[in-house]
């Protein structure tokens, strides 16, 4: 194997001088030969576990060798580097691991530390060491190397932390038959965990496996405590392909969050953050493009206008109306700040909106997996002439050129769970959801809608169902005026007989959102 067999010692933070925004000391490789040393042992197999908290990590390492030529002894080297704003100097003579201890074939097998080699003008506050020793090997020999040692993880100023296992070069013979790394995530509460390619989260384990390989590459996690009701945000279709982190649940309270999701449920609807969806434009070309996406701020209205190619949709924070392309869209909840401390960076806020009505009025579309608790975002390069457009729109061609003419459609599908019974009921879901557009004397003193009964009205020579109240601003109705299989209409009549409009849409089965708003002058 060319792979430095290193046992991991992942880059351990230490404390002290912060000269730039990273610190990191103790940072392992897998059991290798020192360096320009030939050898006829091969590493066979390796397993390593990580047990990761909040403050420090745990590894533990076993290689099985097996030596394919004559009777031969080999120095064995475990790496310990350490880089960023550390005092280099301090670890020259003093390790940065909190524990360390090895054995061979389950003996325990005593490891020099090698003075280390600190930085110089190519590897700034930088150092680099191995614990060594000696094994023998008989001819044909197998023997079980096994590591241990806890370490402290890395960490930037925005308090983002990470542990890794890098495997490395080395001068092992062949290749390695099967590596395996499980890291188990003791974080309690919410966390936002960024795994690099090749490790799959089940529960509160990350793993990964590989065979016949060189043992070229590392791997591991950045994570970071982050506000709950955390949503992963993927993109494609399908089963999609992760984008940015993971926010991670697990039992326990969250040390104070300093990092933003990419979306937040908010009352049961799926909101992405601004950032989040302004880097997925960003990636889609691999730069950024002002003139064809991006947000405008207006300081006089407090809006902020978002822009994909030639859709565009405007809001505003505490308003549940969005408007796009002339169309009044009533959002399931009004977009909010959500705002978290970075350690020494200061305050960090972004703008949440509802994900649904949000990308299908940017010409995309979007689903939500209420059981995986998952967003995916489906954008096409080019939403008119890109050649993924017709594959990655939810109606294609069609949705494309009639998106400036069609409502929005109605909030995500995947929402059902947990949902009032009135939402099965268009006009009771419509005297839910628009209830401030009354006068303000028609509503209750505690908020909420008024008491409503249900009778038939006449309307345009015809009787129509109807919810009517009589309040201290007057008489108040809601009308059934057409009913179809997606689409309701209802009109909302006010005490002083002005009628507003409404559109109603049903995704799916019982379930109504209010899409249109249009208020008669």
């Amino acid at each position: 194997m060319r792979g430095l067999m290193g046992v991991l010692l992942v880059l351990l933070f230490a404390g002290g001088i912060r000269a730039n925004d990273t610190m990191l000391a103790g940072q392992g490789g897998r059991v290798a030969p020192v360096q320009g040393e030939k050898t006829s042992v091969r590493m066979l197999r390796e397993w390593v576990k990580m047990d990761v908290y909040p403050t420090y990590y745990d590894v533990a390492a076993q290689f099985v060798f097996r030596n394919d030529g004559p009777a031969t002894s080999v120095t064995m080297g475990f790496p310990e580097t350490g880089s960023g704003g550390i005092d280099s100097d301090m670890y020259r003579n003093r390790t940065a691991f909190l524990s360390f201890c090895t054995t061979v074939d389950g003996s325990t097998a005593a490891a020099r530390r090698q003075d280390a080699r600190v930085s110089n003008d190519n590897e700034p506050n930088g150092y680099r060491t191995y614990w060594v020793k000696t094994v023998a090997f008989a001819a044909g020999q197998q023997h079980t190397v096994r590591v241990e040692y806890r370490a402290r993880p890395g960490e930037d100023t925005a308090g983002r932390r990470w542990a890794w296992y890098p495997f490395t070069g080395g001068n092992w013979k062949g290749t390695v038959e099967e590596s395996t790394l499980a890291i188990r995530l003791h974080l309690p509460g919410d966390y936002l965990v960024n795994p690099n390619d090749g490790l799959t989260l089940r529960g509160d384990t990350l793993s990964g496996r590989w065979t016949n390989w060189e043992a070229e590459g590392a791997y591991g996690i950045d994570y970071t405590p982050t506000l709950p009701d955390g949503l992963p945000l993927y993109q494609g279709v399908g089963d999609g392909v992760l984008f940015g982190a993971m926010p991670v649940h697990l039992p326990g309270k969250t040390p104070s969050p300093c990092a933003l999701p990419p979306a937040l449920l908010r009352n049961g609807t799926p909101c992405i953050g601004l950032d989040a969806l302004l880097n997925y434009f960003e990636e889609e070309t691999g730069e950024p493009d002002a003139r064809r996406r991006g947000k405008r701020w207006d300081a006089k209205t407090h809006t902020i206008t978002i822009s994909h190619f030639q859709f565009s949709a405007q809001v505003k924070a505490g308003d549940r109306i969005m408007r796009a392309s002339s169309i009044e869209v009533r959002l399931p909840v009004a977009p909010f700040y959500a705002t978290v401390t970075q350690g020494f960076n200061g305050k960090a806020s972004c703008l949440y909106i509802p994900v649904y009505p949000l990308a299908k009025a940017l010409g995309g579309d979007a689903e939500y997996d209420p059981t995986q608790r998952t967003v995916v975002l489906h954008f096409a390069e080019d939403p008119v002439t890109g050649p993924h457009a017709p594959f990655t729109y939810y109606a294609g061609w069609q949705w494309v050129t009639e998106a400036r003419r069609q409502l929005m459609r109605a909030e995500m599908r995947a929402i059902a769970e947990g949902h009032e019974p009135w939402r099965q009921d268009p006009l009771s879901v419509a005297s839910v959801e628009t209830a401030d557009l009354l006068p303000a004397a028609a509503r209750p003193a505690g908020g909420g809608v008024p008491k409503y009964t249900e009778e038939q009205v006449q309307q345009e020579g015809k009787s129509r169902k109807a919810l009517t109240a009589e309040t201290p601003a007057g008489k108040i109705s809601y009308i059934l005026v057409s009913e179809e299989s997606r689409i309701t209409k209802v009109d909302l009549v006010l005490p002083d007989d002005r009628t507003i409009h409404l559109t109603l849409e049903r995704p799916f089965e019982g379930w109504w959102y209010v899409t249109k708003i249009e208020k008669e002058e």
